[in-house]
């Protein structure tokens, strides 16, 4: 038992490493190429997955350039509103992913 406590809280640990991260990215900071890159390599190192990184950093740049948004601060909005899209996109495939895999 104290195996799976330890490996829980391990884990719970690096979960709030990578949010503190995130979050720590967003301060009030001009926007600048150090910035794309190291949210890059976070989502990254967060298993978001190459494609759906890019994706992310992509419309979150042209998102920046449409609203005229020249600190990181005011991104982290943004940002939230794209994961929680991409997040509604997955739980509308979910039924279906669900379905297929029961005819298997």
């Amino acid at each position: 038992m104290d195996l799976f406590k330890n490996l829980a809280s391990r884990l719970k640990n690096t979960g709030n490493k990578w949010t503190q991260g995130i979050s720590n990215l967003f301060s009030d900071e001009p926007i600048s190429d150090s910035f794309w890159e190291e949210l890059e390599e976070l989502l990254i190192l967060g298993d978001v997955g190459i494609d759906l990184t890019e994706k992310l950093i992509k419309r979150l740049q042209q998102k920046s350039i449409d609203e005229r948004i020249s600190r990181t601060s005011e991104l982290r909005a943004v940002f939230s509103k794209l994961l929680t899209e991409q997040l509604d996109e997955v739980k509308e495939w979910e039924p279906h992913l669900m379905s297929a895999g029961s005819r298997q």
